[in-house]
């Protein structure tokens, strides 16, 4: 009797791959489960181009695809914006770097004293001058001299006080006026890309497909035909064994019997 043939290695993984290939291209089938709802549809077709072999396609609903539209109009300007801005040659676009010394520093605050201390100190001087008129001191003289010399002090002292208490606001304004453009643009930029709309469209269930274990089930088939295979072996020599046992025993010498009346049988 032959024994059973094991199955040839390069020929089962061949099939395997073959069978575990084609599970992979159902589940793929499977999965690809088209979609409609109110803002579109979401559509498989066959594609020998792309490397499954399938492509998906969105398409918008009308109103959807409006919003889209406009969407990508305003971006497109604020890109355009952007870049406008870039160009602008303006604060940290300059080239120049920033300024914070005291004479920079000073120069703003000499604008912000213009617009708040200038009218308060005319209006005084006018009054303190009137005042010293009505006490019969004249321009030229040495006691309207020395008042508008303490009154002039006084207005020096009031602004140098207004730069040293305000270096800090200074500094802080001349940084946010270097750094708006940069800030402005970038605004811009961020808002210069394209959204993908919200399609809203459900996870598709994921399911696979097991392939057939063809490596397994032939080797198990082999292990089978092999027990199978020894068993009949088994029974064979058993069956020989017996079979030249009684043999044997034909021709073996009879025992004598002896009766003890007359004479012994054999």
């Amino acid at each position: 009797m032959n024994s059973p043939s094991q199955p040839d290695p390069y020929m089962t993984s061949m099939l395997q791959g073959t069978l575990n290939q084609q599970a992979a291209q159902q589940s793929q089938k499977d999965n690809m489960v088209s979609q409609t709802n109110p803002y579109g549809s979401l559509n498989y077709a066959s594609d020998p181009n792309s490397p499954s072999g399938y492509r998906a396609t969105t398409t918008l609903s009308a109103p959807e695809q409006a919003i889209f539209d406009q969407q990508t109009a305003n971006q497109g300007q604020t890109g355009k914006d952007a870049a406008a801005m870039l160009n602008s040659g303006a604060g940290v676009f300059s080239g120049q770097p920033l300024d914070l010394g005291w004479s920079a520093t000073e120069s703003n605050l000499d604008a912000l004293n213009h617009q708040r201390l200038d009218p308060q100190w005319q209006q005084a001087s006018e009054q303190e001058a009137q005042s010293l008129a009505n006490q019969g001191l004249q321009p030229g003289s040495a006691g309207y001299d020395n008042q508008m010399r303490t009154f002039n002090q006084g207005k020096n002292d009031a602004y140098n006080s207004s730069y040293a208490a305000n270096h800090a606001q200074a500094v802080s304004d001349l940084t946010n006026e270097y750094n708006a453009p940069l800030n402005a643009y970038s605004a811009l930029q961020s808002g210069s890309q394209v959204q993908t709309p919200n399609s809203s469209f459900v996870s598709t269930p994921q399911t696979s497909v097991q392939p057939v274990n063809l490596q397994g089930a032939l080797n198990q088939n082999y292990q089978n035909q092999l027990q199978q295979n020894n068993a009949t072996m088994g029974g064979m020599f058993g069956l020989g064994g017996n079979l030249i046992t009684g043999a044997a025993s034909l021709f073996s010498p009879k025992p004598t019997v002896n009766f003890g009346i007359g004479g012994t049988q054999q």
